[in-house]
């Protein structure tokens, strides 16, 4: 069957021929993971070939170039829900006229460790299967205190040179998997018979490299260990982070002709994900075809309840979209000016456009309120209501909103508030913005407008409104310097201090800054501030989009500059476009 194309794309159920599906055969909607019947043992390898004649999920082959239409129908159409329902609970069942035989898959793919003294082969980890080889991959749950040596046995006996790492070692206050390298750089591990030493260790914006030396009598190896710490708890990761972390896995030279080894903490959900991200991206270049649910039932043949959730089974819709579609813009430091020219921006530009993420109109419903809609600068740049701060401190005369976007900063724990200028009956929210995010710094990107005073004009003035108080402790003479302030709130006694800084060398009606250098030294002057204490900061500007999203780009593509050794303007202008879908409407 020919891969499903955009215009006969449909919902289908899996009934096709002598394929049934059981969803209601045990209770509570419940069907036991791996049980297939067929006439012989033998034929069950064929259950996933790609022929037409034995592949019960041939359905679901979808074009490459069609992938992007269909991830959006579907979701539109809130359709992963039931396909992965589908693909996770559906038995295959084959039947003959005379006998039905139910297959359990147990423990057929387990890794079993060579056997020492009284030790014992089981280790909590599955071979893996892709397209092209039954051993590809090693999934595992994230090594306990009691398995490390295990841990590492398998990583030694099964000629493993790359680990990846989808979890943190702890998430909230739950302990998700024991540190199994060393502390810091040169500083020796001791592992039963196994010496580990880490002779590099780079923190990126997304990731951890660790480059280990892996050591067991005379013999060394080299590991290269690969730790995505983006991946939010009980939430599935921003797709261009994941992307950008798989893209640095896959170009690493490997020397050892092992499986890649991923885990999380349980090692099916996150791994799951990760492993069908590199499966069906690696089958849908050779082929022109994915199939998502197919290679799902594929890797719970192997290892039960891999990808766990339907959120992360719409991730893998969602990545492969990026991977197939989205070229690698991002350029190293050291190359950056070489490689800088007005074709690179346009083409680059062009793509941007091509990628802006197109927003439903009721996804903005709280900046269209009738109560709200005065509090808007302009009635075309609203908040998106996935991402705009709420509100708690606000006054007895306003309520949670606040023409403002929230934008995770390349800094743990740091966000980026981009707001509007605020006009007369919003002077206190913005303060209670400014107060609920604990935000230490205020950006102003025009001059301050005396009508509409944000801060005092001198140390002799206030500014007061429902909840706060607000006074100037410097009389500075550059405002670009930055001016200090406090903020109380009435009913408290504890007074914050704010930096407010106010670049003013931006004429009015011009789309871009006076001077480049100018802007560049006074986002160092910001950022020197901020640097120290990762905390979050208010970005204003009239409509809160124009100049504000060039400010944010520059700040964030430095940060990430900074800690990843590269420029990547490309992929920046989409994370914040996500947010609010007019920054950067211009080349």
């Amino acid at each position: 069957m020919s891969p499903k194309g955009l215009n006969d794309y449909r919902e289908v159920s899996v009934e096709l021929g002598n394929i049934s599906s059981t969803n209601n055969m045990y209770a509570n909607d419940t069907i036991p993971v791996n049980l297939y019947r067929n006439t012989e043992l033998k034929d069950t390898s064929n259950v996933y070939s790609n022929t037409e004649a034995n592949n019960a999920f041939s359905e679901y082959n979808i074009a490459v170039g069609n992938l992007p239409s269909i991830a959006t129908i579907k979701r539109k159409n809130n359709a992963f829900k039931k396909e992965y329902s589908q693909a996770t609970k559906t038995h295959i069942i084959i039947e003959t006229q005379f006998v039905i035989l139910y297959i359990y898959v147990d423990d057929h793919s387990r890794v079993k460790l060579e056997m020492y003294d009284n030790s014992t082969d089981y280790i909590n980890a599955n071979y893996m299967k892709n397209y092209s080889k039954d051993k590809a991959y090693i999934a595992t749950q994230g090594p306990k205190k009691i398995t490390l040596s295990d841990f590492w046995q398998m990583i030694w006996q099964e000629n493993v040179d790359i680990i990846v790492m989808v979890t943190k070692l702890m998430e909230g206050e739950k302990k998700k998997c024991e540190q199994y390298w060393p502390e810091s750089t040169y500083k020796q591990l001791v592992i039963d018979k196994f010496t580990l030493k880490m002779l590099v260790e780079k923190e990126n914006t997304v990731y951890t490299y660790r480059c280990i030396q892996l050591s067991c009598g005379n013999t060394n190896r080299t590991v290269h260990h690969f730790h995505f710490t983006k991946w939010p708890d009980h939430d599935v990761p921003d797709k261009t982070d994941l992307i950008n972390f798989y893209r640095k896995v896959k170009s690493t030279p490997t020397n050892l002709s092992g499986p890649m080894v991923v885990h999380c903490s349980a090692g099916i959900g996150r791994t799951g994900t990760f492993l069908a991200l590199d499966a069906l991206y690696e089958h849908g270049k050779t082929t022109g075809f994915v199939n998502i649910m197919e290679y799902t039932h594929m890797m719970r043949q192997d290892r039960m309840n891999m990808i766990q959730t339907v959120e992360q089974y719409a991730t893998v819709y969602d990545v492969l979209v990026e991977a197939f579609t989205v070229p690698r813009y991002a350029i190293p430091r050291q190359d950056f000016l070489n490689m800088l020219d007005s074709r690179l921006i346009e083409r680059e530009y062009q793509k941007l456009r091509d990628l802006k993420p197109v927003t439903e109109a009721n996804k903005f419903q709280a900046g269209k309120r009738k109560e709200n809609v005065p509090k808007n600068a302009v009635q075309n740049i609203l908040p998106h209501d996935d991402y705009r701060p709420y509100l708690m401190s606000y006054g007895r005369s306003s309520n949670d909103y606040i023409n403002a976007v929230k934008i995770p900063s390349f800094t743990e724990g740091s966000n980026i508030f981009a707001t509007q200028y605020p006009l007369l009956n919003t002077i206190g929210d913005l303060w209670s913005l400014v107060y609920d995010n604990d935000c230490r710094t205020i950006v102003i990107l025009e001059e301050i407008n005396e009508d509409v005073p944000v801060i005092p004009s001198d140390t002799d003035h206030k500014i007061s409104n429902d909840n706060f108080i607000i006074s100037r402790n410097s009389q500075t003479v550059s405002l670009q310097d930055g001016v200090k302030v406090s903020l109380r709130h009435k009913n408290k006694k504890e007074e914050r201090p704010i930096t407010v800084f106010v670049y003013n060398d931006w004429e009015n009606n011009n789309p871009i800054p006076n001077s480049t250098k100018t802007m560049v030294d006074f986002l160092e002057i910001v950022s020197r501030t901020t640097r120290a204490d990762h905390e979050s900061i208010v970005v204003i500007c009239r409509d809160g989009c124009t100049r504000s999203g060039i400010f944010v780009t520059l700040k964030l593509v430095l940060e990430k500059m900074n800690t990843d050794d590269e420029v990547d303007i490309f992929q920046v202008s989409r994370r914040i476009q996500t947010r609010r879908p007019q920054f950067l409407s211009s080349i």
